[in-house]
């Protein structure tokens, strides 16, 4: 196991923090194993990521050039245990180390100005005329824990890889935030366009490196005067489609104008959700006019929420209930459906159904719709309802009239026994 230390000594805490949760973030892109935990260090557990990144100096290389673009000045430091990383990168050295049995001899140069320790420890540290840490490892550690205190002997023994040192695990945030200022207020959506498409793209980035999608991002911009207007793109999947999003965005913004003019932009976005970009197993070109389809269908279901607000769409979907007119519901594009493993099994259904069913005259013991109907399938019972009191007890039939319509009868087994039509087959 190897770990790579991002050490930022920066006075200021808060801006220190700041700067620690940001590069935190930034650090995902090389591993999941992150923490927090050591006094202004990012720990970065690298030692499973080396393959991936084709070597140790690869990886470092990518590092710095992504640090320099971060513009955050930190110094590194690489070793096998995460205290030994820390001391290193505190002490602003350069050369890696890579097998324990190498520590001693590494850590051993190294002033022990390195060690995070109270006035009074350093003072203790002073006393005992040792200027690095190979030389206060050659006191005897009885003595050296009564003069300076467990805590420092202890870093020292975690360093050196003789005590456990276990890190906590960084967890990112399950969402993303950004803001935005303008110099001056934008009165115009079209002006709009540019920052906010900026803010999609760091958002985008961000998703990117965490192998996430998202299905909602409230936009939220704040006028001169009164009070803020939040705007939420939404899809139907997750997603990480910075132009898509763009495009979607654009929608909302038209209209969004101010005569006081609009000073600042909040981006909010909904839970991070797992991002799967894979095909299922099908014949190549079905499987492109598949996701063409479905594609083209989110697509305009999107555009068409944008345009007429999602509250005016629905969609039709089954539900578990074996009553006809109770087996189906609405429910918003993008929210979860019931499933399959859910709804009973059931003979075919036509796609139309009365809203009330139709009573049929009986003549000479048959049904007629439009001439005498001849009853094809047989009888399906539905029992059901009973439990909120509107229970129904009833056969049904696919049934053929002389006009060759196919129909779907029941005749009710309580009452008066009558027949009824339900439905339509197209």
């Amino acid at each position: 196991m190897l770990w790579l230390c991002l050490f930022a000594d920066d006075p200021n805490r808060e801006r220190q923090a700041d700067s620690l949760q940001r590069l935190a973030n930034w650090a995902l892109e090389f591993t999941p194993r992150i923490s927090l935990n050591l006094p202004g260090s990012v720990l970065l557990e690298i030692g499973g990521s080396l393959h991936y990144f084709r070597g140790l100096e690869a990886l470092r290389q990518r590092v710095q050039k992504g640090l320099e673009k971060l513009g955050i000045p930190i110094h590194t430091g690489i070793a096998p245990t995460p205290t030994a990383a820390w001391l290193i990168a505190r002490a602003g050295g350069d050369t890696p180390i890579i097998h324990r049995r190498d520590l001693p001899e590494g850590l051993a140069p190294l002033p022990l100005g390195v060690l995070s320790v109270e006035q009074r420890q350093a003072k203790a540290l002073q006393g005992l005329g040792c200027r690095t840490i190979g030389e206060l490892r050659r006191l005897p550690v009885a003595g050296l824990t009564r003069r300076i205190g467990r805590h420092v002997v202890e870093t020292l023994q975690k360093a050196h890889g003789e005590r456990p040192d276990p890190q906590p695990e960084w967890k990112p945030a399950q969402s993303f935030e950004a803001h935005l200022d303008f110099a001056d207020p934008v009165t115009d959506h079209q002006q709009l366009h540019t920052p906010l498409g900026g803010l999609i793209d760091r958002l985008c980035t961000e998703l990117r490196r965490r192998d996430a999608g998202i299905l909602r991002v409230h936009i939220t911009l704040t006028p001169t005067r009164g009070d803020a207007r939040t705007l939420t793109v939404g899809v139907l999947s997750p997603s990480r489609d910075a132009e898509h999003l763009k495009a979607l965005l654009q929608q909302r913004l038209e209209g969004q104008t101010s005569a006081d003019g609009i000073i600042g932009a909040h981006l909010q976005s909904g839970p991070l959700r797992s991002f799967n970009n894979d095909s299922p197993p099908l014949d190549l070109l079905d499987a492109l006019a598949d996701d063409s389809a479905q594609n083209d269908w989110q697509t305009l279901v999107e555009l068409l929420g944008h345009r007429l607000g999602e509250a005016q769409l629905s969609l039709v979907d089954a539900y578990p209930d074996h009553r006809p007119e109770r087996a189906w519901r609405y429910r918003r594009p993008g929210d979860p459906s019931p499933g399959d493993e859910h709804r009973p099994d059931h003979p075919p259904r036509p796609g139309w159904l009365l809203e009330t069913p139709l009573s049929l005259d009986i003549r000479q013991g048959q049904p007629h719709y439009h001439g005498a109907l001849v009853l094809e399938s047989p009888a399906e019972r539905i029992e059901s309802g009973w439990w909120d009191g509107e229970d129904v007890a009833r056969d049904y039939y696919i049934a053929r009239n002389p006009r060759g319509q196919r129909l779907w009868v029941y005749r009710d087994r309580r009452g008066g026994r009558r027949w009824y039509l339900h439905g339509l087959f197209a």
